[in-house]
């Protein structure tokens, strides 16, 4: 009996001790969270006439792809959502944890890439918004932008979330993202516009 209980007090003191390593979010998403108020820089809804809510709304709704590029994707890329990563509810679009950070490979190159020109774009025809799940065949000429995440506002977080990640900071990386990462409606017009002025 005073065996078994000091096997059973080994065992205890070390389990105790044990790591178990760092905690990765594998199966829950994280947002792009729709803006709500309006600042400095304005914001243009894609409808006319749309209120700021319904134009969040809109997005969350209608979003085919996001879209951007960085020093690996010269070219661009693209993500697409999931039926169940579009909240209406909260105005917000899903991206999987894994795409924060990738076990065991590490941080997303996105964070790591000098990634930008981050925009949400809708399947368009005819000047008509197509659902997401629409089978019509669409390309690039099809696609127009309805809301976008400024470069400066990316960049700085995106620094935050490294700087978080080298720190060991796993569940700040994954908190710096919901936070920061806020989508603006606006035209792909006025956004072409951005960008040839320079405003970012």
């Amino acid at each position: 009996m005073k065996k078994l209980f000091f096997l059973f007090l080994t065992l205890t003191v070390l389990s105790c001790g044990k790591d178990d390593g760092p905690q990765f979010r594998t199966d829950v998403n994280m947002y792009f969270n729709g803006k709500t108020s309006l600042d400095a820089r304005g914001s243009v809804s894609w409808g006319e006439g749309m209120s700021l809510r319904d134009s969040v709304l809109f997005v969350a709704k209608y979003a085919f792809w996001s879209m951007g590029r960085g020093d690996d994707a010269p070219d661009g890329w693209a993500r697409g959502f999931a039926p169940e990563q579009r909240d209406t509810i909260n105005c917000r679009l899903g991206y999987p944890a894994t795409d924060v950070i990738m076990p065991p490979i590490g941080l997303s190159t996105v964070f790591t890439h000098n990634y930008h020109d981050l925009v949400i774009v809708v399947k368009v025809q005819d000047g008509v918004v197509l659902h997401p799940n629409s089978i019509k065949i669409c390309n690039e000429n099809q696609l127009d932008t309805v809301a976008y995440i400024p470069n400066s506002v990316f960049r700085k977080a995106g620094q935050e979330i490294a700087k978080a990640y080298e720190e060991e900071d796993y569940e700040k990386c994954y908190e710096l993202f919901d936070k920061a990462y806020v989508y603006i409606p606006i035209t792909g017009e006025k956004w072409r516009a951005l960008k040839a002025a320079g405003i970012e």
